[in-house]
């Protein structure tokens, strides 16, 4: 009887081992192809990458690098990223947030001690609910060269997901080598004689010779998908041309003040230039915070004649007027933008949309290209 009972034992213990020998391949199956199609569903695999709007980056100059994730249609309401970088070569001075989750838990201002160490941690969480998937533009990481050799900023260690399920994502490092000086435009440069275009001209009868000055300013235009301002707060701007000779000497200075036309997307005005000599002449011109620009070609000026130029795109940038765009302009930006101070009032709002923010620093640093 005893034997009977250990037999039907043994019977019952071989039939569950041989029944899990079985099932497990099959349970294993169904598990990845589960995860396949979770895989499948979500699109893509979650991706981090980091790059930069600027081919050539002057030395001492603010770098905005720009920082995107894929979540691959994983929702996220977590994200946890920390960078490294070598501070002998390259100066992190800030993390512009395009807030992309409401709550961030550090500090996006690089302490002293980070910058030190060389590293820069960034965590921010979504506690209002929502689940945030597809492209997400986390923000700009603002950097600047110390040397002239090659600087590395990498990120070490990046997650995103939920609070109950977080992915290890990576991405490869950015290698940057800065150069150059800080931003200027103050000398006429002479367009080549087979690029200059003769300008036309018009009479007039005022004794004087007179030039119509059309400029367009980034950020201010009618074009919605670039995401221009089509109603500047200001529609007259301060203006100064400077007007050279064919041997750039500096004939003469004039303060003006250009309008906003609607129908074209530009500022213009005719300015009266009075007693000029007849001839070809160099024309420099800048706003109250752009940099000093020459028009392409030359332009023909004389008595009872106005003449036209063409339309000259301006490169803000200038806040303090010294003729540069340097860290001076950088940094007063930056207090408008984290409103800690902000001395440039009107100026750093370079789309004249009422607002200083990204927006007007990303204008300011295409003017570097």
């Amino acid at each position: 009887m005893i034997n009977l009972k250990i037999h039907k034992k043994r019977i019952i213990t071989i039939s569950a081992v041989i029944i899990i020998a079985i099932g497990l391949p099959t349970t294993i199956w169904l598990i990845s192809k589960n995860s396949d199609n979770r895989s499948r569903a979500s699109g893509t695999t979650p991706t981090i990458t980091m790059a930069s709007p600027i081919a050539d980056y002057p030395l001492g100059l603010p770098l905005p690098i720009d920082i995107t994730i894929e979540s691959g249609g994983i929702p996220i309401t977590v994200i946890d990223i920390k960078f490294k970088f070598n501070p002998l070569s390259m100066q992190m001075v800030t993390f512009l947030s395009n807030n992309a989750l409401d709550t961030e838990l550090t500090s996006t201002d690089i302490s002293q001690k980070q910058q030190e160490k060389g590293e820069f941690h960034y965590h921010a969480v979504e506690t209002l609910g929502k689940n945030i998937s597809g492209t997400i533009k986390l923000g700009q990481i603002i950097v600047t060269g110390k040397t002239t050799e090659v600087s590395k900023i990498e990120i070490v260690s990046a997650q995103i997901g939920t609070n109950d399920t977080l992915i290890n994502i990576s991405t490869s490092p950015l290698s940057l080598k800065f150069s150059g000086a800080n931003i200027t435009n103050t000398t006429p440069t002479q367009a080549p004689a087979s690029s200059i275009t003769p300008l036309p001209t018009v009479t007039n009868t005022s004794g004087q010779s007179k030039l119509t000055v059309k400029v367009a300013i980034p950020g201010i235009g009618s074009n919605i998908q670039k995401g221009e301002n089509q109603k500047p707060m200001r529609t007259n701007r301060s203006a100064k041309l400077q007007i050279y000779n064919i041997q750039k000497t500096l004939v003469k200075t004039i303060d003006t003040t250009l309008t906003y036309t609607p129908s074209e997307s530009i500022y213009k005005n005719t300015v009266s230039l009075g007693n000029i000599p007849e001839g070809q002449y160099l024309i420099t011109i800048n706003t109250d915070n752009t940099l000093p620009q020459t028009f392409p070609s030359t332009i023909p000026l004389s008595l009872n004649n106005t003449s036209t130029t063409t339309t000259l795109v301006l490169r803000p940038g200038d806040l303090d007027g010294d003729g540069e765009l340097n860290m001076l302009d950088y940094t007063q930006l930056i207090g408008c933008i984290k409103k800690t101070t902000c001395n440039a009032n009107v100026k750093a709002d370079f789309n004249e949309d009422g607002n200083v923010n990204i927006y007007d620093f990303n204008i300011m640093i295409h003017s570097l290209r």
